[in-house]
């Protein structure tokens, strides 16, 4: 399973790659493309974890008083930030990202903003997928090892995400489990 620190970083990645690709001709990496790309995603993470919350609590009234569509130009600035930190790397990893202005960081912040979202999503249904493949492994396993009553359990537990309930069988024999279709128990 992969982080979710990680996961935010190729997200990041992703969308800086979006929007430096040429699609806004304000917004560019310039030098070493891909070792920029992870610094740039790294550093835009960081400054969207420890400075946007405090921006957006300070500037909350304002907030409210245009219906939200100043956390654009605070995302704007944000992605202005990064900009400005990724010139201190520059050095380190041979590239740095260059905005032109405030209107193309916003223009970029808001593309940032549906790729990420976009991708995020995809993370998340693949996330739950793969959860769903182990749960449904757990009867394959039981009915592996010998077991047909707990793998016959399982899965109709599965299928109805219901617990299984056990009732006594006609003859007085052990536990089976209850089919909740029939109302009988099950043989």
């Amino acid at each position: 399973m992969i982080r979710p620190w990680l996961i935010e970083l190729i997200v990041n990645a992703a969308a800086v790659a979006v929007i430096t690709s040429g699609l806004l001709p304000g917004i560019r990496i310039e030098g070493n493309h891909l070792p920029t790309l992870i610094v740039v995603a790294a550093i835009f993470a960081i400054v969207n974890i420890v400075i946007k919350p405090v921006l957006k609590l300070l500037t909350c009234p304002l907030i409210v008083l245009t219906l939200g569509a100043i956390i654009l130009v605070i995302d704007g600035a944000m992605l202005l930030l990064t900009a400005t930190l990724s010139d201190i790397f520059a050095l380190l990893v041979g590239g740095r990202l260059v905005i032109d202005g405030l209107l193309w960081a916003i223009v970029g912040a808001l593309i940032m903003g549906i790729v990420e979202a976009a991708l995020t999503w995809v993370f998340e249904r693949q996330e739950k997928r793969d959860h769903r493949v182990i749960a449904t492994s757990r009867p394959r396993q039981a009915l592996l090892s010998g077991d047909r009553a707990q793998a016959d359990a399982q899965f109709d537990a599965l299928l109805t995400d219901d617990s299984p309930r056990r009732t006594r069988g006609a003859e007085g024999d052990p536990f089976d489990f209850y089919d909740s279709d029939s109302g009988k128990p099950k043989r």
